[in-house]
């Protein structure tokens, strides 16, 4: 009986962290979209890896709603995990070419330390990857743990890569 209890106090603090990781997500993921979408580039290379990186933005906003809102569209998270998967293997060619603008949240430190940010690229689409499968599986935790793990390899590289907002 006090075994279950704990479990259920388990579950219940994991849910609320998944929760509170997703909205953090979707509102960064939503402002990088927002902002993608209302600004011309004159360089084809920027708009270029913009349009990337909000296709990929836009699949992680799908899946918070998804899990935020508890909407009945479980069955699309691993879709979703694979259009991430297959776009995040498109990083690393996007941010070749150095390449800014006055208007591009891209920091002039991605072309210095270039494998360090093509590491972390890998590392989501690994990450990715790893949320299809769990997706696949059906199992709740591992899709949460999964879904943390990607979401954490977006904020370690935006952390590192990408100007603050204000």
């Amino acid at each position: 009986m006090m075994v279950d209890v704990f479990i259920i106090k388990e579950r219940v603090v994991m849910k609320k962290l998944i929760v509170f990781s997703l909205v953090a997500v979707v509102a960064f993921v939503g402002s990088v979209v927002f902002a993608s979408r209302h600004v011309q580039f004159k360089d084809p290379n920027v708009s270029y890896r913009v349009n990337v990186m909000a296709a990929i933005g836009a699949n992680m906003g799908a899946m918070g709603d998804i899990f935020k809102h508890r909407l009945p569209h479980q069955d699309a998270v691993g879709a979703h995990a694979r259009n991430i998967e297959r776009s995040g293997m498109l990083i690393v060619k996007a941010f070749q070419k150095e390449a800014m603008e006055e208007d591009s949240t891209a920091l002039p430190k991605i072309w210095k330390e270039f494998d360090m940010f093509k590491a972390k690229a890998e590392d989501m689409v690994e990450a990715a990857g790893a949320l299809a499968k769990a997706a696949d599986s059906g199992d709740q935790g591992k899709i949460m743990g999964a879904m943390k793990g990607l979401g954490d390899t977006c904020k370690g590289c935006h952390k590192e890569y990408r100007k603050k907002r204000n």
